[in-house]
């Protein structure tokens, strides 16, 4: 008898990208550091969660200047054209916080992976601003404790029966080696600790269509 084969796609960018309308700003003092939130950005409605992220930043940090930076080119023009609202990229963000009497900037990357957009238009951007103090926090997947750390909360979406179950979690994928690297070591974690689970990649390794023939080989 075939056991029957369920296969759920889920999405790391829309699980671990709980993120407010970012054209919201405070009014906090420039004497503290202010926050920059840098994601690649959407054009769906998969915006409205960036708006739950912001909301737990600012607990977090309540006296801070929370702002925005989206590093997609093609959203951007995407966003202003349907929706005429006008989303910075990193280098706008970085001039206001100046122009504003901001010294310090903590940029926070919202990435999965450190790929071309992290390595292009995050760290090289960050750099090009005189007269300003920037501190850099790492894409999501970027060390093996980030990974051990997100595997234990996207755990909590899998379903219980995972030996008729197969899940595969599905991320854009990376052309530059090190954000590949991240991507392979966190299949490699999946595959350690769950026999059903893999990662797939639309473009790049690991890919969705070799995980998917090792799932049905299992069965």
């Amino acid at each position: 008898m075939v056991k029957q084969i369920r296969f759920g796609w889920l999405s790391l960018v829309l699980i671990l990208t709980m993120v407010s309308t970012p054209w919201t700003l405070n009014a906090a003092s420039p004497q503290k550091p202010a926050i920059v939130l840098a994601a690649f950005g959407t054009s769906t409605t998969a915006f409205d969660t960036y708006q739950h992220f912001e909301q737990q930043v600012k607990k977090r940090f309540p006296d801070h200047e929370i702002r925005w930076a989206f590093t997609s080119h093609k959203v951007r023009h995407k966003v202003a054209r349907e929706k005429g609202k006008k989303l910075n990229d990193l280098g706008t963000t970085l001039r206001e916080l100046k122009a504003a009497g901001y010294t310090r900037v903590a940029i926070q990357s919202l990435h999965i992976v450190p790929g071309e957009e992290w390595d292009k238009k995050i760290v090289q951007v960050s750099r090009e601003i005189s007269g300003l103090k920037v501190a850099l926090g790492k894409p999501l997947l970027s060390s093996k404790k980030d990974q051990e750390a997100v595997l234990k909360v996207v755990a909590q979406t899998f379903p219980k029966d995972l030996k008729n179950t197969v899940v595969v979690l599905m991320a854009h994928g990376s052309p530059v080696p090190e954000g590949e690297k991240a991507y392979l070591a966190f299949d490699r974690l999946l595959r350690t600790h769950y026999q059903n689970v893999f990662l797939g990649t639309v473009e790049g390794k690991p890919t969705k269509e070799e995980h998917l023939a090792q799932a049905l080989e299992s069965f």
